[in-house]
């Protein structure tokens, strides 16, 4: 896609430039087949995914927990004249987002190493508004007991070697529809 980024010594951007086209590429691709045009996006590089994804949705909302990749994500915006995307400087409290606005929505989700909260985690389960997850994570233990405790069908799951020389450390793409 024709865009810019921002890119500086502080905010986030994975460092595999050979395998990140094509992680971005694949969670284009999944979203753009599944028939929701509303799109909450949480997460560190939340930024850099939803200013590509900002092509195929209507309404984007994006928390990011960091203050260096809120502003990087800010500028991208602007470099890209984005007027689809609301950003919003806090990944840990997104539950407000899910209103009466977003009645069917995909939860596109990169919570860090340490996984989603279990209060976040109950407040998905118990939210209907939430049809699809696609669920980005770095580590494999900690998405594996994610995916115990959500009440979510496990549809598609595709590794990508980010860090090819750190062990057991991957980034996993994963989706899940709401059963």
């Amino acid at each position: 896609l024709p865009l810019k980024f921002y890119i500086d010594g502080y905010n986030y951007f994975q460092i595999n430039n050979y395998i990140l086209p094509e992680l971005y590429g694949y969670i284009y691709n999944v979203c753009n087949n599944i028939p929701i045009k509303n799109l909450i996006c949480i997460g560190d590089d939340s930024g850099n995914i939803s200013i590509i994804l900002s092509k195929i949705y209507d309404k984007l909302k994006v928390f990011i927990p960091c203050d260096k990749s809120y502003f990087a994500a800010k500028q991208n915006i602007l470099l890209n004249n984005i007027n689809n995307l609301e950003l919003f400087n806090d990944g840990k409290e997104y539950m407000s987002a899910f209103t009466n606005e977003y009645q069917n929505c995909i939860l596109l989700i990169n919570p860090g190493r340490k996984g989603i909260s279990d209060d976040n985690i109950n407040y998905i389960n118990d939210n209907d508004n939430i049809k699809y997850i696609v669920y980005m994570s770095c580590k494999p233990m900690t998405l594996n007991n994610n995916l115990k405790k959500l009440v979510y069908k496990l549809k598609s799951i595709k590794p990508f070697n980010m860090f090819n020389h750190i062990e057991n450390y991957c980034e996993n793409v994963v989706v899940l529809v709401r059963n």
